[in-house]
């Protein structure tokens, strides 16, 4: 801000809810004081009149229709005749500071304000990691469920092709010893032998028949 310009033309009380003049901030000395910073408008003559240091602290960052608020301190100085406005920037967390072109060497060391957003950041640290975790157990119980039923699959077919003795052995994991497929196996080339028999006898016969 330039000296001369009066904070009305950038600045509007909040808190407490009193005139924004000399006499009433006397008579609210000991309250806490919050400043809002309007909006400005390219080409407005207040926009004009305001350096452009001053406009990049008032209206940097207006997302989702909020401005930069200061909070503090009134003091009288002096010969009491004026006021100086001692204050740090409502902000609780990173991304608002970043909103507002701001650092966290912006806020003086003493300022609580600090130990409000490192603990705010940690939350929302805290609560991200949750939420990945929860994600991450969620597809792992996805992933359970598929294996399950492709687990399922898989017996059923080997019921399907083998005897249920040796299917049952497979699926408990033992070893089958290969003698215990023999009858099986002779009973599945008998049945391709009367398969392929069947076959020739009945190419043979419609054959005969043409």
């Amino acid at each position: 801000m330039e000296p001369g310009i009066s904070a009305l033309r950038i600045f509007e009380l909040t808190r407490p809810q009193i005139p924004f003049d000399f006499e009433s901030i006397c008579n609210f000395i000991n309250s806490v004081f919050v400043l809002q910073a309007k909006h400005f408008s390219r080409g407005s003559r207040d926009s004009i009149s305001v350096s452009q240091n001053s406009l990049n602290v008032c209206r940097v960052g207006i997302r989702q229709s909020q401005c930069l608020q200061l909070k503090g301190q009134m003091l009288l100085i002096g010969d009491r005749k004026h006021l100086l406005f001692i204050c740090s920037p409502c902000v609780t967390s990173i991304p608002e500071i970043l909103q507002f072109n701001m650092r966290m060497t912006s806020i003086p060391l003493h300022d609580v304000t600090r130990d409000i957003i490192l603990l705010n950041q940690q939350r929302l640290s805290d609560m991200g990691v949750h939420k990945q975790l929860e994600e991450n157990n969620a597809q792992l119980e996805v992933m359970a469920n598929d294996l399950q039923n492709e687990k399922a699959k898989t017996e059923a077919l080997l019921k399907e092709m083998l005897p249920t003795s040796v299917a049952q052995q497979l699926i408990a994991g033992h070893n089958v010893e290969a003698c215990q497929f023999l009858e099986f196996l002779l009973f599945i080339w008998k049945r391709i032998l009367l398969f392929k028999t069947k076959y020739f006898l009945t190419a043979v016969f419609q054959d005969i028949i043409v």
